[in-house]
């Protein structure tokens, strides 16, 4: 909301860019102050951004994207915005910080495609897979699709174009680890990280999901974890649930002897302040365990929720419980009309879950 003050004196319009990006002006008298104030009001009623006229500006693909993101940051999860931003950082690189919107087309993101591809542009001087590549240029196409749609960026950027992206390959059925094998890993792992995959292991979480949780979302007395909503992907696991602990988790957290829990209001007590478990991290711990890299490469974290599901399913866990359990989506109309814990035996399913087969932790390590 555009505004004025007089912090010398005189009189200064303050307001800012639809973008976020705050702009004053100075005015040796109150009407030329008023006369501006009221061409940025109404620029604002009309979603547009206010160009003093005296001073012409070109908008820069930069500051779109950075309104793009301010955007994404209203509805979707830290991490994703995270990463959508660091893509379009890593294109702008690539593009120049100072082009315009109007120079987007087909051909520009072909051409980016066979940058991302190269070798030299990877992390650690590894060639980018073409999963990698992809997001990258889908993260460009859902910024180029948005902006045409605002009004105030319509004039300057082109129809969109998007790129024929390579078809994605076919999946092909994958291992899973077992009881024994997710244990072996723990034994594995030291500090931090391996109360992460203790929780990992006994509830199916996402990893994320397990970085979020406080000793507060966890009623001892009824043995019930809440899974907040913001913990979740978009979707079904926005709406939150609680389940019942197993009783292997439980018995560990009233009398810690397999790792330390340390923390006082996060359950997986971490030295980060951006409370992260990188997945090479994870992968790494397999190695060490011995355990066959078909079962979680790739996907080192998520095996650990692959394998809850999976050693669930063998025992002949009804599909509507295992899905409840790790917030995948509930068919028809059940999440509203069926009380999962009493109506699925929750609680009966989750006491399957073996007790933990780990070796215990003798010291204090600080990974």
């Amino acid at each position: 909301m555009a505004s004025i003050d007089h912090p010398r004196g005189k009189p200064r319009v303050r307001w800012c860019d639809p973008d976020g990006t705050p702009h004053a002006r100075t005015c040796s008298t109150e009407k030329a102050a008023r006369e501006i104030l009221r061409a940025v009001q109404h620029a604002e009623d009309v979603g547009r951004k206010w160009v003093d006229e005296g001073t012409p500006q070109t908008l820069t693909l930069r500051a779109v994207a950075r309104a793009w993101i301010t955007a994404c940051e209203r509805r979707l999860a830290p991490r994703t915005v995270t990463n959508r931003a660091q893509h379009l950082d890593a294109f702008i690189a690539w593009y120049g910080k100072d082009a315009e919107p109007g120079l987007l087309s087909r051909l520009l993101l072909e051409r980016y495609w066979d940058f991302v591809r190269t070798v030299a542009t990877g992390r650690y001087i590894h060639r980018r897979t073409e999963t990698t590549a992809r997001k990258h240029i889908e993260t460009i196409h859902l910024l180029w699709t948005w902006a045409y749609g605002r009004e105030e960026y319509e004039p300057h950027v082109p129809r969109p174009r998007l790129m024929e992206l390579p078809r994605k390959p076919a999946k092909t059925p994958r291992a899973a680890p077992t009881w024994a094998q997710m244990d072996a890993a723990i034994s594995a792992c030291g500090s931090w990280r391996r109360c992460a995959l203790i929780v990992m292991r006994c509830t199916g979480l996402r990893v994320q999901q397990v970085m979020g949780l406080r000793w507060e979302d966890l009623d001892t007395a009824t043995g019930l974890l809440t899974i907040r909503g913001e913990l979740g992907k978009p979707g079904s696991e926005r709406t939150g649930r609680i389940v019942p602990v197993a009783p292997a988790l439980l018995a560990e957290w009233r009398a810690p002897g397999l790792a330390e829990w340390t923390d006082k209001a996060w359950i997986v007590p971490c030295p980060h302040t951006h409370r992260l478990m990188r997945a090479r991290d994870v992968a790494l711990v397999w190695t060490h365990a011995g355990v066959t890299a078909s079962t979680w490469k790739g996907r080192p974290d998520h095996a650990f929720r692959a394998g809850f599901q999976t050693e669930l399913a063998a025992m002949g866990i009804a599909r509507e419980a295992r899905e409840y359990l790790v917030g995948h989506a509930q068919p028809g109309q059940d999440v509203s009309y069926i009380e999962a814990i009493r109506g699925l035996q929750l609680v009966s399913v989750v006491a399957k879950v073996p007790a933990l087969a780990v070796a215990r932790i003798e010291r204090s390590e600080t990974a």
